[in-house]
């Protein structure tokens, strides 16, 4: 689960430990998963996107982040010459948090020009000043990773997502992350880079996360119910049989 008190930090996350040097331009996200044919379109482009209005929209290339609609607006700090650092309002994150919550669905887009030297770092988090992450995109050399928070990314294995060579100096780039609630897609500059699923596990995850105490003991004597008594007729007869043939030899 995403947490609704985690801030939305562009340029590093917030723990301030991971600074980017590099340039934002664009960050926009949606509570709904991109169809390959859009997220192709909006991936050929640096510009606004055209599809529906995302949830966050900060147009980075204004002085101040301008947020779309009635949403919440983010502050900008900058912290260096290279870089621009936004910490957005913890409203601004809650908001995000919440609608995504509710779909289990997400659609992240970005436009952004590498640093003029290969590097490391955060470009945007949903973090905690603890070091507790929800999703990131970082800067490895010259690759692009993308890591969100799931039931099978935690408990399963540490699933990332790279987009090797992807962060070519003096070149504006646009990426953009789909996650439709089982299949995750990613997309750089035109192309489709990956789909892959991660299975029914994370939908099942996500849709227990909802139930309360006493729903979830009814859907777990179900599942006993439904596995074990069979399994454990099966091993009786298993069992009866070989005694079975043995009285008859008898």
């Amino acid at each position: 689960d995403w947490r609704t008190d985690s801030l939305l930090v562009f340029g590093n996350d917030a723990t301030g430990l991971h600074p980017w040097k590099g340039h934002l331009l664009r960050v926009e996200i949606w509570d709904r998963a991109i169809p390959d044919k859009l997220a192709a379109q909006l991936t050929s482009s640096t510009g606004p996107a055209a599809a529906d209005e995302p949830i966050v929209n900060l147009d980075f290339g204004n002085e101040r982040p301008v947020a779309s609609g009635n949403r919440p607006a983010a502050a900008a700090t900058p912290q260096q010459a290279e870089s621009l650092v936004m910490s957005a309002s913890p409203t601004l994150s809650d908001y995000l948090v919440r609608r995504v919550q509710q779909s289990n669905q997400f659609a992240l887009r970005v436009v952004l020009a590498p640093p003029q030297t290969e590097s490391s770092g955060r470009i945007l988090a949903l973090s905690q000043r603890s070091g507790f992450l929800d999703f990131y995109l970082n800067q490895l050399n010259d690759e692009l990773v993308f890591w969100f928070r799931t039931p099978v990314t935690v408990h399963w294995h540490r699933l990332s997502w790279r987009i090797p060579h992807a962060m070519s100096t003096g070149q504006l780039h646009t990426a953009l992350f789909s996650y439709d609630g089982a299949t995750f897609s990613s997309y750089m500059d035109g192309k489709e880079i990956e789909s892959r699923s991660l299975g029914v596990q994370t939908a099942l995850a996500s849709y227990v996360r909802y139930l309360n105490e006493n729903e979830l003991k009814g859907y777990r004597d179900i599942f006993y119910a439904i596995i074990f008594f069979p399994a454990g007729a099966l091993l009786g007869i298993g069992i009866a049989r070989p005694l079975l043939h043995a009285t008859d030899r008898l």
